[in-house]
């Protein structure tokens, strides 16, 4: 995602020298839908169905 602590150059750098096994992307805000379908079809329903 595009969090702001999530595109800084010190999150990035800790994450290669701790984790540097770890791959990241950064996708344009608002397609999440199409990056990430399990985000949209099945988290989000589960976690609307757990707050009710």
């Amino acid at each position: 995602d595009c969090w702001v602590v999530h595109c800084s150059i010190a999150f990035c750098t800790w994450l290669d020298v701790n984790y540097e096994w770890i791959q990241y992307w950064f996708f344009p805000a608002g397609t999440t839908g199409v990056a990430q379908p399990c985000d949209v079809g099945i988290q989000q329903p589960l976690k609307l169905a757990i707050k009710e």
